[in-house]
């Protein structure tokens, strides 16, 4: 009679995964609460993951609260995938696009996948370009023979027909909640309310959200309606000042400022893409409104490492990139070996206001 194969208790399969990423890139490990949000597990079941590593010799405990360390590196163990993938990236809007944290990203995963033997390919073409046309992303795509799809900021529609379809796909960012596709993304809800919740705390009346079209098309993203609702719970009306519709190119961003300045100006700006951040504050020095005497600016997500020489620093949301290249690497690990794996992760944003953030000018009142 053949011998019954024992099922793994959840601690061995998180120590699974931990033992495959300490073998792939070693890193000094965070405390146990950490780790435990981070694999999506109790605090007792990691810290039986990390004693069975520990018995095995590839992490040492810290002792006295301190962060574990690995034994092991990427020069350790080679290792060797039985299944080769072509990876392909599909792109919002191009990598001049892209926030300078993604792009990291993207390259620290070009590295990982071409090491272990994989192809990493960026479409020529990306969303904008095709006008977010489901048809006409769905044709080009299949011309490319990927194996699998990293698509980034991706619609509702454009995320729909990947999940839907025969070839595995990872949204980064996008409006995938809800839809059987694998996910990361930061999670902004808490910097875009936290963030108007402060404007209209100390005074503002007229913000203005400039946002990416998926947040607001075909309908204001969750995220977006929290912070219309604060603002409205103060007795502010919202309509299209708060969220207006924009042509998301250089000079549909230019158009838009000078039809908002034109006569009631917003006191403060949420800028939805790091990158137009700089072009945001070279129109408020053209019209010679300082930040934040005249004008309060919020980047919603992180600004550049260049952006902390600067004075004032704008605030910012901030989340831990790290986490979601792990979870886009745990999904391709995934597919190397078979499985079919759909889980969607939030990584936790939070709102760090500075001193581009100021109570109105009298002027503006």
């Amino acid at each position: 009679m053949p011998k019954k194969m024992r099922r793994l208790t959840l601690a061995e399969q998180t120590a699974g995964h931990l033992r495959e990423e300490l073998r792939e890139c070693g890193r000094k490990l965070p405390g146990v609460n950490a780790l435990a949000a981070e694999y999506d597990v109790s605090r007792r079941t990691m810290r039986s993951a990390l004693l069975l590593l520990e018995g095995e010799g590839l992490v040492s405990a810290g002792g006295n609260g301190r962060p574990r360390t690995a034994c092991i590196g990427p020069e350790s163990q080679a290792v060797d995938s039985e299944r080769k993938l072509r990876v392909g990236v599909l792109l919002a809007a191009g990598m001049e696009g892209e926030d300078p944290a993604f792009r990291s990203i993207l390259y620290k995963l070009q590295l990982d996948l071409e090491k272990r033997g994989h192809e990493f390919f960026i479409a020529g073409k990306n969303m904008r370009e095709m006008k977010g046309d489901v048809r006409r992303i769905s044709k080009y795509v299949a011309q490319l023979s990927a194996d699998a799809w990293l698509v980034t900021s991706g619609s509702r529609p454009v995320l729909e027909w990947f999940a839907s379809g025969p070839v595995p796909a990872f949204a980064c960012g996008g409006r995938s909640s809800g839809l059987r596709i694998a996910s990361a993304g930061a999670l902004a809800d808490t910097v875009l309310r936290d963030a108007a919740a402060r404007l209209v705390a100390i005074g503002h009346r007229r913000i203005t959200i400039l946002s990416p079209r998926i947040w607001r098309d075909p309908a204001p993203a969750k995220m977006v309606r929290d912070a219309l609702l604060e603002m409205e719970e103060h007795g502010i009306r919202t309509g299209t000042f708060n969220l207006p519709d924009w042509d998301e190119t250089p000079g549909g961003l230019y158009a838009l400022l000078d039809a908002l300045f034109a006569t009631t100006p917003p006191t403060a700006l949420l800028v939805g893409r790091t990158i137009w951040l700089e072009a945001v504050k070279d129109f408020l020095l053209m019209r010679r409104l300082s930040v934040p005497d005249q004008v309060s600016l919020v980047s919603l997500h992180p600004c550049h490492e260049d952006a902390h020489w600067q004075r004032p620093l704008i605030a910012h949301g901030l989340a831990d990139d790290a986490a979601v290249h792990r979870r886009i690497r745990h999904w391709l690990r995934s597919l190397e070996q078979g499985k079919d794996n759909r889980k969607q992760y939030q990584i936790p944003m939070h709102f760090v206001e500075t001193g581009s953030i100021g109570p109105i000018h009298p002027d503006a009142q």
